[in-house]
């Protein structure tokens, strides 16, 4: 709706307006709300909020929410050369996430010869089903 957008008409960008839901006469309060994440178990940024993804589902816990996980595949299928150019992206993504989140990263898997990058099987999750985290 565009009542709930604040737009800059020089620049024509748009974001939502802030606490737009109380203006519709919704409480501020989360009790009983779910909330769906949705994520790939091997996205760099994804590790980088972990922290407050734990800190989400326990609020979720406490207010009487629910907390579901989707899980996707950011590289189904994979497919990337592994060589020396695509390891340095990757090295330096996660550097750049682990510098911006404080979330650490190891580096063992860039020593590999052979690797598929394919995050379709990290969609399967725990065995038993539980989530990531």
């Amino acid at each position: 709706m565009k009542e709930d957008l604040n737009c800059d008409e020089e620049t024509g960008l748009c974001s939502p307006a802030p606490l737009a839901y109380q203006q519709h006469g919704a409480s501020n309060t989360s009790k009983g709300v779910e909330v769906i994440y949705i994520g790939d178990p091997m996205c760099s940024w994804c590790w980088g909020i972990s922290k407050h993804l734990f800190k989400l589902r326990a609020y979720q816990k406490a207010t009487q929410g629910t907390f579901k996980i989707v899980v996707g595949g950011l590289r189904p299928g994979g497919g990337d050369a592994w060589d020396d150019k695509f390891k340095g992206y990757l090295r330096h993504h996660w550097d750049q996430v682990n510098k911006t989140s404080g979330q650490p990263f190891g580096s063992k898997l860039l020593d590999r010869d052979h690797f598929n990058y394919d995050t379709e099987p990290s969609v399967s999750g725990h065995s038993d089903g539980t989530p990531p985290f």
